[in-house]
């Protein structure tokens, strides 16, 4: 549904801001993610998202 979807954007996006922020990462004690990092994250979650959409 597209509260859900909305939510989970929202999540991603606020997660990121927290661990790229460099005062805000580092209270809680997370180093900014590089290219490789956010490739990595971004293709777990594509691909869970897929394998969960085709599982449902």
């Amino acid at each position: 549904s597209p509260s859900v979807v909305i939510s989970g954007v929202g999540s991603a996006v606020a997660l990121a801001a927290a661990v790229q922020t460099p005062g805000v990462s580092r209270f809680f004690g997370c180093t900014p993610l590089g290219p490789v990092g956010w490739g990595i994250a971004l293709g777990s979650a594509t691909a869970a998202t897929t394998v969960g959409a085709l599982a449902g």
